[in-house]
């Protein structure tokens, strides 16, 4: 995540993004590979390969969203927001699926 921010100032955060969702996209398509004798290892690693991956996309989006607001509208921004990624997360876990 060190990386993200010195890469976002020099060339946008429209190469950063783009760098972070392909880096997604390799851990993803790795874990389409596990099997049942695949290492735990591996899977782990391919976590960690997709968290920085998300890590390099969220910062630099929701950076360039706020950077294009007025200090007025930062409050409603920051409750919209908060809103749609615990929406996001709720409907993505296990537990809010109906069976």
């Amino acid at each position: 995540m060190m990386r993200s921010p010195a890469a976002h100032g020099s060339h946008g955060p429209g190469r950063v993004v783009l760098g972070g969702l392909l880096i997604t996209i390799v851990g993803v398509f790795s874990l389409t590979q596990v099997g049942a004798h695949t290492s735990f290892v591996l899977i782990e690693i391919t976590l960690f390969v997709m968290g920085l991956g998300l890590g390099a996309t969220m910062m630099p989006a929701m950076a360039a969203a706020y950077k294009t607001l007025n200090r007025s509208q930062v409050a409603r921004a920051t409750s919209s927001l908060n809103t749609s990624n615990a929406s996001a997360a709720r409907s993505a876990s296990p537990s809010s699926r109906s069976c």
